[in-house]
């Protein structure tokens, strides 16, 4: 099985991760491995807090530490990635190559809604995070305030 989900890395493919076989509380470094890529700073974990939207399933990533960063590392260069990031301030998605070059920085910012005057507090919002730039092998995806993962996914270049 290794080997199949190797070659469909290296596929042209969307491949999407699942996060619920991941036990609640457990740090996530390389449980992805087989599909070529790693996570660091990531634990699993069910939102307490019931703004904290999920559309894919119960378990996501957060942040681990109060560094509110999630790196992701690829084996092999892939072509696009995709994260659904729920969180009440801003979040950046950015892209590295293989020397460390900059490709791509992806933000989702913090809206604050008319009715609010007198905080500065907004309700969290999932949102989609994509980068198309061939030769990605890191991504950071990291905010000033906590956030989730609920989704992740990949394009491997044909």
């Amino acid at each position: 099985m290794s080997q199949l989900a190797e070659l469909n890395c290296r596929s042209s493919r969307l491949i999407e991760l699942s996060f619920e076989q991941l036990k609640l509380f457990e740090p996530v470094m390389a449980q992805y491995k087989h599909l070529g890529l790693e996570f660091q700073g990531a634990i699993a974990l069910k939102p307490s807090n019931p703004e904290f939207f999920t559309q894919s399933g119960s378990l996501v990533l957060m942040p681990q530490g109060n560094k509110m960063l999630i790196t992701t590392t690829f084996k092999h260069p892939v072509a696009s990635v995709q994260a659904l990031v729920c969180g009440s301030g801003s979040i950046v998605l950015t892209t590295y190559d293989f020397n460390g070059k900059l490709l791509d920085r992806i933000t989702q910012s913090a809206e604050i809604p008319q009715t609010v005057l007198s905080t500065t507090q907004t309700k969290p919002h999932s949102n989609w995070l994509k980068s198309k730039q061939r030769g990605i092998t890191k991504v950071e995806i990291h905010s000033c305030t906590p956030f989730i993962l609920s989704n992740f996914c990949f394009q491997g270049m044909a």
